[in-house]
């Protein structure tokens, strides 16, 4: 690790708070690839590379351990372009694969090490520019930034690159962040985020599927399931200029109250990514990770426009504070209220949302040449598997354009939370719902849609018993129960109308050294491992 033990640079500032969550928890990279016009020589690519670079400091960044503590380290100049020769039959994406790999090893964690590498790919007379960076420094968010900004370069050529104004872009780069997060008002920033987590967790509802099955594998788990929507910009533009309503707002409401009638469920959690406000600022900041915010969704009501005024009363409630908050502060609220609550609240619902390519403005003010929207054909489902053994969401919904009038939806599911049959469902049920929004029918039952589409309520064993808004797993609960030693009966009590969870009558050998604390302690293990969803609030102890 390398120390610097020098006074604070002038561009040194403290890691932001998203930085430090990846720095430590979720380390990754973010990478891609551009092929450059024939006339590109390296000179000019060597151009190009320096005009990002100086208009950009997060290029230059590494993290640094200044006084012993990390900071982030902006530098003078960046990396310097690899050059990477390939022969004429080789893939190119391939080969970026193995450069990213590559990078991984060796840099992604360390400290002293620049953050991005930019790298020159010559196949014959073909030149393609890679950027492989950690994210710590940049996400796919902002490699679509530095995209953008290549396009606009190449396109005026070398000479208009040599002269690109050395002032920062708009948005947020990571210095200026972290120096906002340190100021007063990021301080008081912070501690509204904090309350707000404080709130969430409160009223939090539990996971919408009974448990996660911890280290079970199985082929074909894990899965990425999407529907290409043709004509988006008219269903998205006509749900902008006759309802008033963010697209976003309808595929969230939809998306949510599928999710919450299949697991007869009157709520759920949701992990939303903060592009989904379409907030300039932060969705082209120049630093680590868009960060998301937890919402609470409650279903109220079966109309479609009673969803979508659920999901946007929700966004409303939680951004912008939300989206400050510090990822730790977030883990420790989390575990805190696991703790008070014994429900497993992690997110089993995950949305992101990129706002269109083109603008809303633009959008919205284009020409549609056909308002009917009769003619847009249904979409099909495309599955393919992944080889992930592990997964945070149940469910995860992205929206992403493929060009200006095509998007993409993308669930990425656990087949124990959401089959793939059971996800084509909920693809389809989403594109009725924007379609049947988009015409004016903010009225038509959500049920309605449910039965046109064929989704099924999950499968629940007999001893799977709803108390309130939250389902307990009676059977799992007594065996985890039974198998505390002098434990030799379990038995659950419910009030009339089972309002509230049951209280646990446990019958103990005389011997025992356990008090009814014990069996609430014993039970919350199991819901940190995820395989309990909820736990009872109330014990009796019997010997016997």
């Amino acid at each position: 690790m390398t120390v610097v033990t020098e006074a604070a640079h002038a561009l040194d500032a403290p890691m932001t708070r998203a930085q430090r969550f990846q720095w430590h928890l979720e380390k990754g990279i973010a990478d891609g690839v551009r092929r450059l016009p024939d006339r590109y020589g390296t000179s000019s690519v060597l151009g190009l590379v320096d005009s990002l670079q100086r208009k950009y400091e997060i290029l230059r960044t590494s993290i640094d351990v200044v006084d012993g503590h990390l900071r982030q380290r902006v530098h003078e100049s960046g990396e310097p372009v690899v050059m990477v020769d390939v022969t004429p039959e080789s893939d190119v994406a391939v080969k970026v694969s193995a450069l990213a790999a590559e990078f991984m090893g060796s840099t992604v964690g360390r400290a002293g090490k620049l953050l991005v590498k930019f790298y020159l790919i010559r196949q014959g007379e073909a030149r393609w520019l890679a950027i492989i960076a950690d994210s710590t420094a940049i996400d796919r968010a902002f490699y679509e930034v530095l995209d953008r900004k290549i396009v606009e370069l190449v396109a005026e050529g070398q000479e208009s690159a040599s002269r690109t104004s050395d002032a920062p872009p708009a948005g947020l780069q990571a210095i200026q962040l972290a120096l906002r997060e340190d100021s007063p008002h990021g301080r008081a920033e912070r501690q509204e985020a904090r309350e707000y987590l404080r709130r969430y967790y409160s009223t939090a509802p539990p996971v919408l599927h009974p448990y996660y099955a911890a280290g079970e594998a199985r082929a074909g788990r894990y899965y990425r399931s999407s529907l290409t929507l043709a004509r988006a910009d008219e269903i998205f533009a006509h749900i902008v200029e006759t309802t008033g309503r963010l697209p976003s707002a309808v595929i969230l409401g939809v998306f949510a109250y599928l999710m919450c009638w299949r697991a007869d469920s009157p709520s759920c959690g949701v992990n939303v990514s903060m592009e989904n406000r379409h907030t300039r600022d932060l969705r082209t900041a120049l630093c680590a990770t868009a960060q998301r915010a937890p919402v609470s969704l409650r279903i109220s009501g079966e109309a479609l426009g009673d969803a979508v005024t659920a999901a946007e009363d929700a966004l409303s409630a939680g951004y912008p504070v939300a989206g400050r908050y510090d990822p730790f502060d977030l883990i420790e609220e989390r575990a805190a209220a696991e703790a008070r609550r014994g429900l497993c609240l992690t997110p089993d619902l995950a949305f992101n949302f990129n706002p269109p390519p083109q603008g809303w403005t633009a959008l919205v003010e284009s020409t549609l040449t056909d308002n009917a929207l009769d003619d847009v054909p249904n979409s099909n489902v495309d599955v393919k598997s992944t080889n992930e053994t592990s997964y945070e969401y149940g469910a995860s919904l992205s929206v992403r354009w493929r060009d200006t009038r095509t998007v993409r939806l993308s669930i990425h599911g656990d087949s124990h939370a959401l089959g793939v049959a059971e996800c084509a469902a909920v693809l389809r049920g989403i594109e009725t719902g924007l379609k049947t929004f988009a015409r004016g029918h903010d009225s038509v039952r959500i049920p309605d849609i449910v039965d046109s589409v064929g989704l099924t309520k999950v499968e629940r064993h007999s001893r799977e018993v709803r108390a309130g808004d939250v389902w307990y797993d009676l059977a799992a609960t007594e065996g985890c129960l039974l198998g505390i030693n002098g434990v030799k009966q379990i038995e659950f009590l419910f009030d009339a109308n089972r309002s509230g969870g049951p209280t646990v009558r446990a019958v103990v050998s005389d011997d025992a050294a356990i008090d009814a604390s014990d069996l609430r302690t014993a039970l919350l293990e199991h819901v940190r491992a995820g395989t309990l969803a909820a736990i009872p609030d109330c014990y009796q102890l019997a010997k016997g």
